[in-house]
């Protein structure tokens, strides 16, 4: 792994983990084991880097999903691998949704700028296409709003991993079950999502 590698990934466990704020370039640059200087010498403030995480994080991500949306395959088939690519991408990641969260919270503004800046572009206006084109050929029943249908793609998705500790405390589950728990959700979801797309 080369230097500006080893910075991105410092930083990304260190924004993931104590938030923008919280997180210090002698924390990121002492993480990355090399001094502030150099770190400097790659990304002249902390806010290049965190934009250059994001363009990172969101690229990988809706990279997957762009590739799934573009694929030739029924609508059920690409929604079932959005959710399940979806749910695996943030098992890897499961700082990520309270992260975002919370920064849009702290400075809504600030942190679209951010993702503009990032030229992150979410992939589900392919996915509204998809089901207008489904609403049109009889696959998707005519009354479905795309916009409601891609809220609760996104809802039921992250909010296990923003209300893991709700989750974990209300239903008594350790962490392999949590852990299950969320792997079972991908069928869960996939099967919600499905039956009301259908006429």
């Amino acid at each position: 792994m080369n230097t500006k590698d080893k910075i991105l990934e410092a930083a990304r466990e260190e924004f993931l983990a104590n938030g923008y704020d919280a997180t210090s370039v002698r924390c990121i640059a002492d993480k990355a084991d090399i001094n502030k200087g150099l770190l400097h010498y790659y990304f002249k403030t902390k806010e290049v880097l965190i934009v250059q995480v994001f363009e990172e994080l969101f690229k990988e991500l809706f990279s997957i999903l762009d590739q799934i949306f573009d694929a030739d395959q029924r609508l059920e088939l690409k929604v079932e691998q959005a959710v399940n690519e979806y749910i695996s991408f943030m098992l890897k990641r499961p700082r990520l949704p309270v992260f975002i969260l919370s920064e849009m919270d702290r400075d809504p503004a600030k942190h679209i700028l951010r993702l503009k800046r990032a030229k992150v572009r979410p992939p589900f206006l392919k996915l509204i296409q998809l089901i207008e084109d489904g609403k049109k050929s009889g696959e998707v029943r005519r009354d479905l709003d795309a916009r409601h249908f891609i809220l609760s793609l996104i809802s039921l998705t992250l909010f296990p991993f923003v209300g893991k500790p709700m989750l974990k405390y209300f239903h008594d589950l350790d962490e392999q079950a949590y852990q299950e728990l969320i792997e079972q959700r991908k069928k869960e979801i996939t099967d919600l999502l499905i039956k009301s797309l259908k006429p």
